[in-house]
């Protein structure tokens, strides 16, 4: 068995306005292992996958986000209160159909 190397490198940029917060990320993901067609964009062996979104919070308790992730459409929203979050994902993919997740976090 081999497991080849990967580097994942990314970059965030975070603006805080009055009630406001605003974020932007991106990451790129870059696999050695000759993906070829099971990745957004490829050379050879060397294949990459983006992902990158934006997202607005409010108060530090209201969230909502929109992205992309390996080029598939992905959007949320999130409500935390002083104990507990709960976060909610949509993601589009053309082949697999619709996913979506519901999380719950509990701070001890």
């Amino acid at each position: 068995e081999t497991i080849s190397p990967s580097l994942r490198t990314g970059f965030s940029l975070n603006k805080a306005y009055k009630d406001f917060n605003f974020l932007f990320s991106t990451e790129a993901e870059l696999n050695f292992e000759g993906r070829k067609y099971a990745a957004q964009y490829w050379q050879g062996d060397i294949s990459a996958d983006m992902h990158y979104g934006w997202e607005v919070v409010y108060l530090k308790r209201v969230s909502a986000r929109i992205g992309f992730d390996v080029g598939n459409f992905s959007a949320g929203g999130g409500l935390s209160f002083k104990k507990f979050a709960v976060d909610l994902a949509f993601l589009n993919h053309k082949e697999l159909d619709n996913s979506y997740r519901v999380s719950l976090k509990v701070k001890l």
